[in-house]
């Protein structure tokens, strides 16, 4: 059953689809993880023809691709069996085909491995921008432009042309295997409510129901984490290399916390539950320079270890960049 993006901009009250979404027990275990992690750094700027007529494109960001190359090495260390990494150049931008790709390439290898204790684990690094009604949140890929201010793009437009948080989500729930989401982007937008002066006071107190429903949505209460860097609505910024202080190369938020975490478990020989490593992720007191991340998960739906005691590097490990992927 797939999430609904609704497009406000037509007016009018929009039904809303109950999810159904698949619980897993949560039984001790070690999961074997399987990994996609996508960093996008380069993006398509506008001609000067373009630009003239109000057409932009979006920074680069040289902290996405090294963070995802971080990600994807220390998942290594950890054991990992399979993986996947995309990252980008000036001639070869991540495209949303790319992730959705990906995507499938990663359940296809799970399902056909055969393990008994497999989990998804997707990160995402790059820009982000998220409405304000829905708190619907999209990861722009790297051969994205838009009409200046991007406010005025239609919902249903961002979500066929970007990567819609809620379609990964939908597909990584059909694949029924248990997953862990990083959306590690910056987000651009403002909470936004209908008002009285707008709307009559019933049709305002229905639209803002509606609203919220639609928010509840898209917080992703389900049995898999989902973890936003930042809370939708909001701006985050690229953080100092732990592992690396000299660099002038920065690193996304999560994967600064994941870095220091990962580090601590493999050097210590200590094992690491994935519900510890969502805790950390989102503690406000675990990293005073990487801003807490967000997410509604509390653990209770799914339970193993996430880095072992004495992981093995082994497996395959594939790398690409960005509009190679067929």
């Amino acid at each position: 059953m797939k999430r609904r993006l609704i497009d406000w901009s037509r007016g009018g009250g929009a039904a809303v689809a109950l999810l159904l979404v698949c619980g897993f027990p949560a039984a001790a275990q070690t999961f074997d993880v399987y990994y996609l992690s996508v960093g996008s750094s380069d993006y398509a700027q506008a001609s000067a023809a373009d630009a003239a007529r109000g057409i932009r494109g979006f920074r680069n960001l040289r902290s996405a691709n090294k963070s995802a190359v971080r990600v994807a090495g220390l998942l290594q260390d950890a054991g990992s069996p399979f993986g996947i990494t995309i990252t980008s150049d000036p001639s070869h931008p991540v495209r949303k085909s790319d992730v959705l790709r990906g995507l499938d390439s990663l359940m296809r290898t799970a399902r056909q491995a055969g393990s008994g204790r497999p989990l998804l684990f997707v990160y995402l690094a790059g820009h982000g921008v998220s409405e304000g009604l829905g708190w619907n949140h999209f990861t722009i890929p790297g051969d994205f432009t838009y009409r200046s201010p991007i406010s005025r793009t239609p919902i249903l437009e961002l979500g066929e042309r970007t990567v819609y948080a809620a379609e990964v989500v939908d597909t990584l729930e059909w694949s029924k295997i248990p997953f862990v989401l990083l959306l590690d982007n910056c987000t651009e937008g403002e909470q936004e409510n209908f008002s009285v002066g707008v709307l009559t006071a019933e049709a305002a107190r229905n639209a803002n129901d509606v609203m919220a429903t639609v928010r509840f949505m898209n917080e992703f209460h389900g049995a898999n984490p989902v973890v936003f860097s930042s809370r939708p609505g909001t701006t985050v910024d690229a953080v100092r290399d732990p592992l690396d202080a000299s660099s002038q190369v920065l690193v996304a938020p999560l994967s600064r916390r994941l870095m220091m975490m990962y580090d601590r478990a493999l050097r210590a020989h200590q094992s690491m539950t994935l519900r510890t490593f969502v805790n950390d992720l989102v503690s406000p007191t675990f990293d005073p320079v990487a801003g807490a991340g967000v997410t509604v998960w509390d653990g209770s739906s799914l339970a193993g270890t996430l880095v072992p005691s004495n992981p093995l590097r082994r497996g395959r490990h594939v790398r690409f960049l960005g509009s190679t992927l067929r």
